[in-house]
């Protein structure tokens, strides 16, 4: 007797033929139909294109904790993006003491979305009396880096939080380059979002271009000057971070290689011996003469993924071992603590990070989870660094707390120059102490 299947909210069974006819025809009830995996006869190419389905149903989605996450253009369109731009304009409306309208910045991400998402994150802001300061593309480390040093009173990032262009997600920092996550504040945008909105002026907000890119590179520009001629595998989804990489590296004698392993779980540097190939970061000759390299014949010192957001990353040494996250921690620690143990703040759920960073005698301090926590607890502390399992690390620009993949990078690349040792040595010697 043939297997019989039933589609999510149908209570008649169907049969695998049906089963398998709604899988490739892309069916609405498959993304969350418990019978997906099972596959049968169709060819290798049609799974794989199934496999790039979401599971998750197409709605709204407020539960990550750090922002809106929709499928564009079918449930995060122009109108909700404008509605969740206006609830981010009336919570920092509240948030400021006085009545001046709150100066927002806002960018997108360069994806396929983020140009007609970011023109109506721009109308809502502006309706809600917001000034609004267009900053173009930009990496949530530059955003967050742009509204402290920049005094404005928010921003909003537009950008796609995995490499799938459809899903699309909103981020929302506060003044001082606070990040808004759950806990508190991002329900309130939450509440306000849900509901009507009063407009609260008359007057629209004014609309400003501002390039805020040399004021964060100059951030970290001094870091590159006097590296050791490094060679390194980058896996980034986060375009704008890829192009800042490479403007910063082209003072420096390191070499920066793109690696294209999608979405898999393998590392950059394993994938590049496996395959022989990477790509330049920037394709064709640079002024360097930089022209493609070969992972087989090229000695990698380390291979870092980095998300779309740029913020967090994964880093193997040069033999593609990962590098646990705490481990990372430490290593960082280790380079910045020249003059004196250093501030650190650590995850709350890494305990043995705690207990690790104590004894090589640095101040440990534990913050509660979310990034909103983590940045109250670098102020507060006066921490120079902080993070943990999570990937996502802390760090000091011009006296302003980001979580930043490229300032990671950054720290790993100044590291990595004190000494010709090999990171995987690094670690090794790390853990025996």
């Amino acid at each position: 007797m043939d297997e019989q299947f039933c589609c999510p909210g149908s209570e008649e069974p169907i049969s695998r033929a049906v089963h398998l006819a709604r899988l490739t025809g892309y069916d609405p009830a498959c993304r969350e139909c418990p019978h997906r995996d099972q596959t049968g006869t169709l060819s290798p190419r049609q799974v794989r294109r199934l496999a790039d389905v979401p599971l998750q149903p197409e709605t709204l989605d407020w539960s990550g904790g750090e922002g809106l996450v929709g499928v564009w253009p079918n449930t995060l369109d122009t109108p909700n993006a404008r509605q969740a731009a206006a609830a981010l304009g009336m919570f920092l409306r509240q948030e400021k003491k006085d009545n001046a309208p709150p100066v927002v910045l806002l960018a997108g991400d360069g994806g396929p979305a983020s140009f007609e998402l970011v023109a109506a994150a721009g109308e809502g802001l502006r309706w809600t009396g917001c000034h609004v300061v267009d900053l173009g593309r930009a990496s949530a480390g530059m955003m967050g880096f742009s509204v402290a040093h920049f005094e404005a009173d928010g921003g909003l990032l537009v950008g796609s939080p995995g490499r799938r262009d459809h899903i699309v997600a909103m981020k929302f920092w506060a003044r001082g380059g606070r990040p808004i996550s759950s806990g508190g504040e991002l329900e309130e945008i939450e509440a306000v979002f849900r509901c009507p909105i009063d407009r609260p002026t008359r007057t629209a907000g004014s609309l400003k271009r501002l390039d805020a890119e040399p004021a964060y590179l100059a951030a970290l520009a001094g870091d590159y000057h006097g590296l050791r001629p490094l060679s390194v595998v980058l896996n980034a989804a986060c375009d704008p971070l890829v192009d800042m990489l490479d403007r910063l590296s082209r003072s420096s004698a390191c070499e920066i290689s793109l690696s294209s392993t999608g979405g898999t779980v393998v590392s950059p540097v394993q994938e590049g011996c496996r395959e022989g190939k990477s790509t330049p970061l920037t394709p064709g000759p640079s002024p360097k003469g930089r022209g493609e390299v070969s992972v087989c014949n090229a000695r990698m010192h380390l291979g870092i993924r980095i998300d779309s957001h740029g913020q967090q990353c994964q880093v193997w040494d040069e033999r593609g071992r990962e590098i646990d996250g705490c481990v990372l921690l430490r290593l960082m620690a280790s380079s910045l603590s020249d003059a004196g143990p250093c501030r650190v703040v650590v995850e709350q759920a890494d305990t043995k990070a705690v207990s690790a960073l104590k004894a090589d005698g640095h101040e440990v301090f534990i913050s509660a989870p979310g990034p909103t926590a983590m940045h109250a607890a670098m102020l507060a502390h006066r921490a120079v660094l902080g993070g943990g399992s999570s990937g996502r690390f802390w760090h000091l620009l011009q006296g302003h707390p980001v979580a930043d993949a490229l300032a990671t990078l950054t720290r790993l690349l100044v590291l990595l120059s004190e000494s010709d040792l090999p990171l995987s040595q690094r670690v090794a010697k790390l853990q025996v102490g």
